[in-house]
């Protein structure tokens, strides 16, 4: 916290020469039932997140921040570890590897609460994002419910973070990861898409705990609308959902909702 202190305090004049701009993003899902597991039978489960960062320093490929990160889960059967509300404060280095790949380190200070309880914890975490995207406009007539596709999108995530949780002694290595490839189908008239997409998403940890070890494949419909430098959609799913430390494979539908927005 010592290298973010210094930072903080740099002339406002130094800034301005390198970075002194604002920057930040939002998300938010909401899953019904949260997962396919029995716990979880009818239940709801939402969060929302957002972070906002004064840059220190920028250029084509780089950009580091200090920022402000905000976290807020929910869920109807009010289990603890399902409702959180959490803030930090850290720095945030950004580097594009390529036109499709970001790699993001994120060093924080957090605090949370699990409402329920009202347990609070606070700590260090440190994480390693990647991120992938590409845009493949359709090269020959593909259609959908009788309406042409205009382009294939893939998307690829991962995120690498220790500890998985602020508990005292915790030293524990999680990765999360997922992906979907999905044809935009644009609506007439409207600025609304339709996505008919395959995803994957996945964890795993180094203390074999079985909520962070899984794979879940999913094959679904989605319409989209456009938000600044991000989207709303909604929509349904069927997901296998492995976990193979519980050695169990449950298959059944699901509605989705979400956004992102960045600026």
């Amino acid at each position: 916290m010592l290298v973010l202190a210094c930072l903080v305090w740099t002339p406002p004049r130094a800034l301005a020469q390198e970075g002194g701009r604002w920057t930040g993003a939002t998300s938010g899902i909401l899953r019904f039932p949260n997962s396919n597991q029995s716990a979880d039978d009818g239940n709801a489960f939402g969060e929302a997140l957002g972070w906002i960062g004064y840059v220190l320093h920028e250029d084509p490929d780089r950009m580091l921040a200090v920022y402000m990160h905000g976290f807020l889960s929910a869920d109807s059967n009010a289990a603890p570890f399902n409702n959180v509300s959490k803030v930090g404060v850290g720095l945030r280095y950004r580097h594009r590897i390529s036109k499709a790949l970001t790699l993001t380190f994120t060093a924080r200070h957090d605090w949370d609460e699990r409402r329920p309880t009202g347990q609070r914890r606070q700590g260090l975490r440190f994480a390693l994002d990647g991120f992938y995207y590409r845009y493949m406009p359709v090269q020959a007539r593909r259609t959908w419910f009788g309406l042409p596709a205009s382009a294939a999108v893939l998307k690829a995530y991962a995120t690498l973070e220790t500890p998985g949780s602020l508990a005292k002694g915790d030293n524990n290595v999680v990765l999360t990861f997922g992906g979907e490839l999905a044809d935009k189908v644009p609506l007439p008239d409207t600025k609304w898409r339709l996505a008919v997409f395959a995803d994957m998403t996945g964890a795993w940890d180094r203390d074999g705990n079985s909520y962070n070890n899984k794979l879940i494949p999913a094959l679904g419909l989605k319409f989209e609308h456009p938000l600044p430098k991000g989207s709303f959609y909604a929509g349904a799913r069927v997901r296998a959902d492995w976990r193979w430390v519980r050695g169990t494979l449950d298959v059944s539908p699901g509605l989705v909702i979400g956004w992102y927005s960045a600026f």
